[in-house]
């Protein structure tokens, strides 16, 4: 008998440890999350169109007037859209659909009368960053740009570069390398950001180079850090940080010259790869822009180019099989290196110490012969 009530004072004990653990927690949780703040949980449930979220649905006994949707932390603004329902059932739409895996709140005045977090879309594909070119671990001291590819589209966050953040190991501080625009530089499908290195300090004797010297230093060592802070445009952030380190090598003061590229022709009657070399790295993208090939009757040949990793070399594999014969590489004259030297001239070309007379061609041709 004394055993059993033993049992019994034990468990009511160990009861009474849990109930202090909980209550424990829910305090806790509170303090984090807010608790006191929300005095109605509202029960929200979410319409979808596709993968976004673009309304939500509540019960809701008083006029919906009385009420506004913010972005959890936003004090002031209230997100547009409109609601509609029927009786004690309300529904907002937003004018631009909800972000997945940001935090919202309904709110009556100062009122928080409920808390809700939009699920991050479930994707095949990580959101990280893929490459960062030029890829080279060094660069010239003069390079203009750079391009950041993501796996997937990034949101519009008012300003990339609060993401970046730049040190000069070789000095120990902090720089700010790139231009900031009101207008930022992505691509159509909003997964590749293009920055510029300011132009004004890397041109020789303009006020900016005068007053603030070119963005890197002749054999300085950087590091560029990207956050993983940084999020999709459906709310996905990024799988992990990335980090790109760089030597500055002397300034690249030579043009591509498509008369030193190496034409490697494939064989003929076969869909193999020709193959091109350049002298030296050049733009990553504009090489995939700049490059055609033209058959002897001027036509030019359908096909897919790819670019080297390191932008050394383009392969395109053409549509049909080859023929024997003559053959044209034309290359756009915009084709940059990586200090945005294009084939006419270089960035960075004193104009006023020039001739007079400079011819200035549009497209720059190079035969080559498939036997």
């Amino acid at each position: 008998m004394q055993k059993n009530v033993n049992i019994l004072v034990d468990a009511n004990q160990n009861l009474l440890k849990i109930r202090r653990y909980l209550i424990f927690f829910y305090v806790s949780l509170c303090s984090l999350s807010g608790c006191n703040e929300a005095t109605n949980t509202l029960d929200i449930q979410m319409e979808k169109k596709g993968e976004k979220v673009v309304s939500i649905r509540f019960a809701y006994p008083e006029n919906s007037k009385d009420i506004a949707v913010y972005l959890q932390g936003e004090k002031e603004t209230a997100l547009l859209g409109s609601f509609d329902g029927v009786g004690e059932q309300q529904r907002f739409t937003p004018v631009v659909p909800f972000t997945s895996g940001e935090a919202y709140e309904i709110r009556k005045g100062d009122e928080v009368l409920s808390k809700f977090v939009i699920p991050p879309s479930i994707s095949e594909k990580t959101a990280e960053i893929i490459e960062i070119y030029p890829v080279q671990d060094t660069v010239p001291q003069n390079l203009l740009k750079i391009y950041i590819q993501f796996s997937r589209p990034m949101q519009n966050v008012g300003n990339a570069l609060d993401y970046i953040t730049v040190y000069n190991e070789t000095e120990k501080k902090e720089e700010q390398l790139f231009l900031s625009l009101e207008t930022e530089l992505w691509n159509r499908e909003h997964d590749r950001l293009t920055l510029w290195l300011d132009p004004g300090r890397i041109k020789t004797d303009l006020i900016p180079n005068r007053e603030e010297g070119p963005p890197l230093s002749t054999g300085n060592d950087y590091i560029l850090v990207i956050s993983d802070t940084w999020k999709t445009t459906d709310g996905q952030t990024l799988k992990q940080g990335y980090r790109k380190t760089w030597h500055v090598t002397e300034r690249d003061e030579t043009k591509p010259d498509v008369e030193n590229w190496n034409i490697i022709p494939p064989n003929p009657d076969s869909r193999s790869p020709l193959t091109i070399q350049f002298e030296e790295p050049v733009d990553f993208v504009l090489a995939k822009e700049s490059l055609t090939i033209q058959n002897d009757n001027g036509e030019a040949l359908s096909g897919q180019w790819e670019v080297s990793s390191l932008a050394t070399s383009v392969r395109f594999i053409p549509t049909k099989f080859w023929d024997a014969g003559n053959y044209n590489l034309l290359v756009d004259a915009k084709l940059e290196d990586w200090a945005g030297n294009n084939l006419n001239r270089l960035f960075d070309e004193n104009l006023l110490t020039q001739p007079k007379q400079v011819e200035y061609n549009d497209i720059f041709m190079k035969p080559f012969v498939i036997e």
